[in-house]
Order: structure tokens, then sequence, then C-alpha cells
């Protein structure tokens, strides 16, 4: 059995590659009567109704040019001619749930596939066909009232996490050692290509396709307007254990023991945090089984186990707490809007205790600073500086001090790194065998990549063809370290307002009135393409 590791800080990087891209102020920009024309919902920057959606605010909001929000196949077609026939940079959204924001960039043209939210089942076959812009509520909701509460989908742990960006970088959650990890029951996808075709990915069309976008993660390779899941029998009730403990190393070997040696049938996350005034380790088990058999289990965490009543944890289990798993997915509140910086590795069931033990005294020993395990198949998250408000120079101290430690504590125990919850600085610049298992692995996928995509439309940072065109922090673009054409020094010109960059010429409609400019009311939409 395997731990899953990750950790948070912040860095620059180097431009090794040089790609300009049309920006707002550049005289090749398009123009407003252009922009009338696309087809989808439409938000330029300045409008009333913009409002990028981020997870993490770690950084500054990235702000896109324009925000495009499709409603079929044929706006997201539109909107990628939009942006060849302009040279403008892409930038693909599916919920916003991620914690380095490689969803969302700077000055782009930014597809947010939340509208594509279209769901459908096949109670015979056990599938279910989902939008990409469906998160985990919408999922667990709409297959509990069409299943009668018979079958489950493998989800996160996190109601608001969405499946897409979830199940092709991976996917662990709490039925993830029952059922295998997200991408283990995805059957089949449906992509828009760069070539604006559509294609159905499976295991009998385009193997080689399905295979790597099957765990390389992101909209690298077209953009994914539909999924089809495999869904399983519902576990039935579930049992569930909270507590808080030292830590200490004592606490380590506890939490280790209990990990390797649990069944398939129960999961757990452990949360060590440093609050500076208060230090726990929050322990939380599930066990979907008999109450005998959960019992089992559970009495050997009653061992050192802190009860804390102002957070309602009192040690004792709760036995069959819930009918079914649904009732327990309601419970879970949706994380969103944090500030994290996040690094990732495995532990295995023989490093895991010498691990932990490192883990827990970095936690104990460092202010402000708290890891998740996911012992769902393994991991572990960190997060850190929850204040936005904190300076960017103490940022940069503590994003220093968490990737000392990735690098020099994490590293040790396995040189993977997990693709969804990734660190964003790689000292050695070895990302790509990180995530990915080696160089060989690397260059399968991208050779596919090469194939499909071969302008290089689709990127993002660190995903797979990240280093053909352009090097830069996707975050901190137009604050640093970004390439713009329309200044002298290279960095981006901040544009409040998109539409004052260039003003917009008199069009006429076909009956000879003059067409109105995009307009600022909350949902405007333009469906008037000829």
């Amino acid at each position: 059995m395997n731990l899953f590791l990750t950790l948070i800080i912040f860095s620059s990087a180097s431009n090794h590659w040089c790609f300009k891209y049309a920006l707002p102020g550049d005289s090749n920009w398009p123009r407003l009567s252009d922009f009338v024309d696309m087809d989808g919902r439409v938000y330029m920057r300045g409008d009333d109704d913009y409002k990028p959606r981020t997870w993490n605010k770690r950084t500054l909001i990235p702000k896109p040019a324009v925000i495009i929000q499709p409603t079929t196949n044929n706006d997201i077609i539109e909107a990628l001619k939009f942006a060849k026939k302009f040279n403008l940079r892409l930038s693909v959204q599916s919920t916003g749930h991620h914690f380095d924001n490689r969803n969302i960039l700077d000055n782009s043209v930014h597809i947010d596939m939340s509208s594509m939210n279209q769901k459908s089942i096949n109670l015979e076959q056990k599938t279910v066909t989902l939008g990409p812009g469906n998160n985990f509520t919408q999922i667990y909701k709409f297959v509990e009232e069409q299943s009668n509460k018979s079958l489950v989908v493998v989800s996160g742990a996190d109601p608001g996490v969405g499946i897409y960006g979830w199940t092709v970088g991976g996917g662990h959650g709490p039925l993830s050692r029952l059922f295998g990890l997200g991408v283990d029951n995805l059957l089949s996808i449906d992509l828009i290509l760069a070539n604006y075709s559509l294609v159905t990915l499976s295991e009998n069309q385009h193997p080689e396709i399905f295979r790597v976008i099957r765990g390389s993660g992101g909209s690298t390779y077209g953009i994914a307007v539909s999924l089809t899941i495999k869904l399983h029998p519902s576990p039935g009730k579930m049992s569930v254990f909270v507590g808080n403990y030292d830590l200490s190393s004592t606490t380590a070997d506890l939490v280790s023991d209990w990990i390797v040696n649990a069944p398939n049938y129960a999961f757990t996350y452990f949360i060590p945090d440093n609050f500076g005034t208060f230090k726990a380790g929050l322990f939380a088990a599930g066990c979907f089984n008999e109450k005998d058999q959960c019992e089992i289990l559970f009495e050997k965490l009653k061992i050192g186990c802190i009860s804390s009543p102002d957070f309602q944890i009192t040690c004792n289990p709760g036995y069959d707490a819930f009918a079914n798993y649904f009732d327990y997915f309601r419970s879970a509140e949706s994380e969103r809007e944090g500030s994290a910086y996040l690094s990732s590795t495995a532990l295995s069931s023989q490093n895991i205790k010498e691990g932990l033990r490192e883990i827990l005294d970095f936690v104990d020993s460092t202010p402000y600073t708290g890891c998740s395990g996911n012992a769902v198949l393994g991991g572990f998250s960190s997060t850190l500086d929850p204040n936005k408000s904190t300076p960017v120079n103490e940022k940069k101290y503590l994003v220093g001090l968490m990737d000392n430690f990735a690098e020099n504590i994490l590293k040790k125990y396995s040189n993977w790194v997990y693709w969804n919850e990734p660190e964003h600085n790689f000292p050695q610049n070895d990302w790509k065998e990180r995530y990915w298992g080696g160089m060989d692995n690397y260059n399968k996928l991208l050779d596919i990549k090469v194939k499909l995509d071969p302008e290089n439309l689709f990127t993002c940072y660190h995903c797979v063809g990240y280093e053909r065109q352009f090097n830069e922090m996707p975050s901190v673009c137009p604050q640093d370290g970004c390439t713009c054409s329309n200044t002298s020094n290279g960095v981006c010109a901040v544009v409040d307002d998109i539409r004052s960059c260039v003003s917009a010429p008199v069009v006429y409609n076909k009956n000879g009135s003059v067409r109105k400019p995009l307009g600022r009311k909350k949902g405007s939409t333009n469906k008037s393409k000829k």
C-alpha cells in the first residue's frame, strides 16, 4: 500500500523559450466587432460580470482578457478558431478547482467550461456520462436520484472538485481503495482537437490517445466535452472515527501501523497542523462494513487519542453513523478560496513510518504549517499561509522553507509527484520525470501531443508540451516573468478595461440597423452568429 504526499511553495522561472502572443493594446488585438460575432457568453475584463474563477489565492488572481462560457460544442470550436486567427493565448478551465492555477492565465482568451454540465445515466450498463463543468456535488445529487442510492461514482473527498481535471490527473478519494482511482473508472471521453474535430476516445477507439489522456492531466491534447464513467454498487452503511493526537513519533507509529494494515473497506485522512498556539494531528477514518468489523479497526485508535470538546471530537467511534455513502458525502464541506502551496510524494508500506516521523517533526517545529495524509491509497498534502494578506517577502520565505523540505526530505522517500496536487517549483527542473516516471514515459506522451496539436494551441504550466514555446510562471504574469509584445521591457502592460484598448467601429446588421457592441448586463449572451 502506498501513501501519497503534498506540500506548498512559491518561486520564479526563467524564460527558455520566447513566444509572442497578441495582447490587449497590440495593433493586432481583435476589435470589439470581432468579439461580437463570438458564440457563447462573453465577458471582457472591465465588465461588471467579469469574474475569473480560481481556487488558490496564494498569488494575485490571474486575469484573462476575455472569458468565454460555451454551452455547445460549436461554441468551443468557434473560440478555438478565434484564438488561432488572432494569435491569442488560450486557457481552458472546467470548474476552477486547482491548487496551482494551471487552468487560467493572464491576458488569455479563457474558455470556462462550467456551463457544460450535462448529465445522463445508463442504469443497465452502470455508467454515467458527464460534461466537464460538473462538480461532485452535482454528480452525486444526480446519481443518487437516478439510481435510488444503489450506485455510486468514485469521487474526491471535496464536493467542490470537478470531474474532468480530477479524473485525468489520477483522482483519489474515499472510495479509491474499494473501486480504484478516478482514471481507472474512465470508460470514454469526447474530445475536441486543435483541428476542430470531435473524437471519441476509449479502449476500442483511438486507444493510444485514450491512454495518454488517462493520467497525463490537463487540457493539453484537446478540450473534453463529455466523459463516461463507471458506476459501482453502493458500499452500504458507514462507520466513522475522529480523534486528535499529538505530533510525536508514537503517533506516527500508530497511524502508520493502522494505514498499512487496514483492509480495503477502510480509508483515512490524517491531518497534522501547527497553528502556533495549538498543534494536533486529526485522524478521521471511515469503514464500510458491519459494526463488529469496524469496531476491531477503531478500538486501536483510542490509544493516545485526545478529546477536543470545542471541536466536537470525543474519540468515540460513530458506528453506522451514515446509512449510505450519499449521506456521508453530503456532510462533507467544500474548501474554496484557500491559500496553499503544494508538494507531493508517495510513502510505501516500507518507509511510511520513517517518513511520517520526519513530517510530524517538521510540522511540530514549524508554526503555521499543516499536512493532510490521504490513506485512500496514500497521500499527503500540506497547506501554508491561509492569511491572504501575508507580505510577499514572508510568503517567499515560507515557500523557500517548504521547497527545501520537499526537495531534501520528501524526495528521498519517493521521486514521484502527484500531478493533481503538485508543487509549483522543481529546483532540479525534473518535473517531467517526477510526474510521469521518467523521460521515456514523458516522450511517449509528448509524441502524441505533437501529432494532435503541432502548433501547441493547448498549453498550461508543467503540462505535456509545456517547454515547447514558453516557460513563464502562469499565476504571476503580468506582475513578473512574462513575455509580452506590447511593452519594450517584456513585462505585460495591465489593461483593466479591455474595451478601452480599441474603439469599436460601427457595424451594421443586414436590415441596415447599427449593431450594438457587447453589453455589460448580467448574464448577457450573444447568439447572433450569422
